[in-house]
């Protein structure tokens, strides 16, 4: 984590807090099953304002259409995250689709019990060496933007980031999270390949993380 000031840490809360207010009023004022699911749809707007304002102080990110280096992590998602995505995979026709479904699978036979350090595998929804899903990404894929695309191409090595931008996303990200919490939707972070498989093989998935149920298997390191 980067080392940050009294002043910085102070705004870095206040914007956390600030966020999760936000989204806890918006859930609560709007109980509807749709609406949170597609709330996250907000919160990726202001993750991609925090990289369009970090580009206008003169940022220069290497990541490019077609470099996908980054996608062999373990992606770590929420559950209107994953419902949005399986919302949208769904819509393919049946045999796209099915065909899609059997890479999940094996994704999230791979992924079981696997932490972040020991996972090392492409991800599903890649196609063609690009994200099938770009539009509606997950926050943890939008927020990765690598200063140095070398670095990137070393296994086992972090990629260079902006730390200003960093913060201000995870700032921004975990307060959205903490809202859906505060309004009563399961808030936990999961593995993206098996809370896919779940969303969209359990019809009743969505209503039951909609009741308040976790739907979605732990992430291993927290067994």
């Amino acid at each position: 984590m980067f080392d940050l000031t009294d002043d910085e840490r102070d705004r870095l809360n206040s914007t956390r807090e600030s966020q999760a207010k936000k989204y806890r009023q918006q859930l609560r004022m709007t109980r509807n099953k749709t609406f949170a699911i597609n709330l996250v749809r907000n919160l990726y707007s202001q993750v991609d304002t925090q990289v369009v304002r970090a580009k206008e102080r003169g940022l220069q990110f290497d990541c490019t259409s077609g470099c996908n280096f980054c996608c062999s992590l373990r992606v770590e998602v929420v559950p209107p995250e994953v419902f949005l995505i399986a919302r949208e995979l769904r819509k393919q026709p049946k045999q796209d689709f099915e065909i899609q479904l059997k890479k999940i699978s094996a994704q999230a036979s791979y992924a079981n019990g696997l932490n972040m350090g020991r996972y090392d595998r492409p991800c599903a929804l890649l196609k063609d060496g690009r994200c099938s899903v770009y539009d509606i990404r997950p926050s943890m894929c939008r927020k990765l933007n690598s200063l140095d695309v070398e670095a990137c191409r070393r296994p086992g090595t972090d990629a260079p980031e902006d730390e200003q931008m960093v913060s201000n996303i995870a700032a921004i990200v975990v307060g959205a999270n903490e809202g859906y919490g505060q309004a009563k939707f399961p808030n936990d972070s999961h593995e993206l390949g098996q809370a896919l498989w779940v969303a969209l093989t359990d019809e009743k998935a969505e209503d039951r993380w909609f009741s308040g149920d976790t739907v979605f298997q732990a992430l291993p390191d927290s067994y």
